[in-house]
């Protein structure tokens, strides 16, 4: 088996994504909180399957998105195409100009920006009825004040990992790693740092790749804890 982790920015490539995503957080509290059994559909029941896809092909044409896969040229999908084995989603940084207060485009994709125009979309695409809404609008909310508290205002540059998952039938061979790696390896090289909104079961896989643990959000009402993680190569030299 020799897999090759690579940048994409083919939207065909959503699908086979989408599948592994599904497949990784199976039983995922947040996806669990997000997309609860009462506001399920039956008349349309792949209306979150049209969601999440569209969203990815978004993310994967986005300029400043990196969406960088783990693929073997023997390993096919269902279909006979590329099967995607794990990915990751990093955001790369921006520096507003000086004096600059308006919102960065990594901003606004990134889910930042809170208007009410943004609040009703992910990545561009229209949030569907399936998902709790106001939860969503919620942890956004959080998310920035805990980016700011980082970051500071204006954001230092920093790289953003958005997301990563791994197909379970190809786990405990390193893809994770070498997926969080990647942007690792780029914050290192910029001399900035990486950071990470982290849920229960990457805790020890972040930390093992020298995140450090800055603070838990308060738990959603099914207990599922977001943590959000730092890995700043410039402390590590003090």
């Amino acid at each position: 088996m020799t897999v090759k982790f690579l940048r994409v920015q083919d939207p065909s490539l959503a699908p086979s994504m989408y599948t592994t995503g599904k497949r990784a957080f199976v039983n995922d509290g947040l996806q669990e909180a997000l997309f609860p059994p009462r506001l399920f559909d039956p008349s349309d029941p792949d209306e979150q399957h049209r969601f999440r896809i569209e969203a990815l092909k978004k993310r994967l044409v986005a300029p400043d998105a990196w969406s960088i896969v783990a693929v073997d040229d023997d390993v096919k999908d269902e279909d006979g195409g590329v099967k995607v084995l794990g990915y990751s989603a990093w955001y790369e940084p921006k520096t507003p100009a000086a004096g600059d207060d308006q919102p960065r485009q990594d901003e606004e994709e990134q889910g930042w920006v809170d208007d009410d125009e943004r609040s009703s979309e992910d990545d561009g695409v229209k949030l569907p009825r399936c998902m709790d809404v106001k939860l969503y609008q919620r942890l956004k909310s959080m998310l920035d004040e805990s980016k700011r508290m980082l970051l500071g205002e204006p954001a230092r540059p920093a790289w953003y990992l958005r997301s990563l998952a791994v197909d379970p039938d190809f786990s405990g061979r390193g893809l994770a790693t070498q997926l969080v790696q990647w942007g690792i390896d780029r914050a290192k090289e910029d001399k900035i740092p990486a950071f990470v909104e982290s849920t229960p079961a990457a805790l020890s896989l972040y930390k093992r790749l020298g995140f450090v643990v800055v603070e838990d959000l308060p738990p959603l009402d099914n207990g599922h804890v977001l943590t959000i993680m730092l890995m700043d190569p410039e402390e590590k030299k003090s």
